[in-house]
């Protein structure tokens, strides 16, 4: 999975400036601090539930 995640990305990112590069970074791991954390994931506030595979398979173990 990681290798396809990255082939595309990998020719999308090379086409972005450097700031733009910056700024996403600094979004990724803002979100990594505020949503996704390793330890206590806030999956009931975070923006990307409907895309999550772990949200999904943590919601489908409490509705069996």
């Amino acid at each position: 999975m990681p290798e396809s995640i990255q082939k595309y990305l990998w020719p999308r990112l090379c086409k972005l400036d450097q700031l733009t590069l910056y700024e996403l970074h600094y979004q990724m791991i803002t979100f990594g601090k505020v949503f996704c954390t390793k330890s206590k994931p806030n999956c009931n506030a975070c923006p990307m539930r409907g895309e999550c595979r772990h949200f999904a398979s943590a919601f489908a173990r409490f509705e069996q």
